[in-house]
Order: C-alpha cells, then structure tokens, then sequence
C-alpha cells in the first residue's frame, strides 16, 4: 500500500550536537534551495537524498540567519517523532499519527 507521509513544519529542524532527545529522529536530507530571509533562512531540500529534485518528497526547514548551505549538501534534519502523520495515499485517510 502507498502512503505519504507528513509532518508540520515546527516540528522538524537542522540538527546540532545537542539533539540528542529521543523523541527527536535524524534523518539525511539533501539541500535544494536556499532562500535567506535577513533574520532566518528557509531551506527547501529533499528527503531523497538521490534526488535534488523529487517534488514528492520536498520539505521546508527554517533555520537562522548564518545558515550557509549550497545546492547539493548533504545535512541531518531532526524529525519530531511525536508528529509524524502517515496517510493512506489512495483514500487520503489519516492512518496514524
């Protein structure tokens, strides 16, 4: 069965070394677009690090304003466990959250 995944942007972030939470999972993304706003940056990448592109698996992460990634790099995105919304993608019924 096909599903599709979701979750809220507050509740994923760029990682540090102090996340270490288990109620957060990190995961490889792959860096798109960088947007910089002044005081924060929006950074669009992908969850299929094989596919810079892949429109169906693009997310949108806020970072700060010295955020200084390219096109291309590979980052660690922390997923708030907690939030995660799975969906059934024929019915677009929420199976879990």
């Amino acid at each position: 069965k096909k599903v599709c995944f979701g979750i809220r942007t507050d509740n994923i972030k760029l990682c540090d070394n102090s996340d270490n939470d288990e109620e957060w999972g990190k995961i490889d993304i792959v860096v798109s677009i960088v947007e910089s706003l002044g005081g924060e940056t929006l950074i669009y990448a992908n969850l299929n690090i094989d596919d810079v592109d892949n429109k169906e698996s693009m997310i949108v992460i806020k970072g700060g304003a010295d955020c200084e990634y390219e096109r291309g790099d590979i980052i660690k995105a922390c997923i708030n466990r907690k939030q995660i919304y799975v969906f059934d993608k024929e019915t677009e019924l929420n199976i879990k959250k």
